[in-house]
């Protein structure tokens, strides 16, 4: 039987792991209602980190569920950075592209009455 410490850290590692895909997701949506390129570069940046997590923590749940049937080492972290920086450089040509598009855009004219 594990000690109460190691399952307050096993439950607390469970929940920061399954709750960062919600938050990812949600910084993400956060950042594209921003004004300025650094705020929204800030939120995709914690966003691509959250998610990293998320993916992380998945393989190794994973990885723990398998080792009923053979054995398992941990994957290390910055492994899986790749695809949620492209996720979020993505996310950040298209705030880009979004921004451009909006400040081009002619307000209607004022009615005179």
């Amino acid at each position: 039987m594990k000690s109460p410490y190691a399952e307050l850290l096993a439950q607390l590692v469970f929940w920061s792991g399954m709750l960062c895909l919600p938050a990812a997701i949600l910084i993400s949506i956060l950042g594209f209602n921003t004004k300025t390129l650094k705020t929204a570069a800030g939120c995709f940046s914690i966003g691509a980190l959250a998610l990293t997590h998320f993916l992380w923590y998945f393989t190794v749940l994973g990885g723990a569920l398998a080792t009923k049937v053979g054995t398992f080492t941990l994957p290390f972290w910055p492994s899986f950075l790749l695809w949620p920086v492209v996720v979020g450089l993505l996310l950040l040509v298209t705030w880009l592209l979004r921004d451009r598009r909006r400040k081009r855009r002619v307000p209607p004219p004022l009615s005179k009455e």
